[in-house]
């Protein structure tokens, strides 16, 4: 379960980093030590679920609103 969740975690950070940032895919996997596949199929994963979750589209805004110092 602590996999999962730290999985998720990250695909949610690669998300806010992908959407708030110029960087390329290849960049954001380099900071995550992950390859720029990796980084994609994170970002489509939660475009995707936050589309029927609506706790996740909360936190994404938190988390949006937070990192941008609003």
């Amino acid at each position: 379960r602590r996999v999962k969740n730290i999985a998720h975690a990250r695909q949610v950070a690669m998300y806010l980093v992908r959407t708030m940032t110029h960087d390329s895919l290849p960049e954001i996997g380099r900071k995550f030590n992950k390859d720029h596949t990796t980084v994609l199929t994170s970002v489509r994963k939660i475009e995707s679920l936050k589309g029927s979750d609506a706790q996740l589209q909360l936190e994404l805004g938190e988390l949006q609103s937070k990192l941008s110092g609003v």
